[in-house]
């Protein structure tokens, strides 16, 4: 696992350059994430969420 300075959450290493990037180039367009997404790094990103935080736009909150 890697830490990004500005994101503050951690990140699998196969994400971390991405996630700097995006931090670096604002305008720069990914293509293909999709298949950086695994089971682990779904897992991870659940683990990371607060679940008691105010659900999003589409009204679904994390319900544990």
């Amino acid at each position: 696992m890697a830490r990004t300075g500005r994101i503050g959450r951690t990140l699998p290493t196969a994400l971390q350059g991405r996630a700097q990037k995006a931090n670096r180039q604002k305008g720069y367009r990914f293509r293909n994430l999709y298949r950086r997404l695994d089971e682990d790094v779904l897992k991870q990103c659940w683990r990371a969420i607060r679940k008691d935080a105010a659900s999003g736009g589409d009204h679904i909150s994390a319900q544990v």
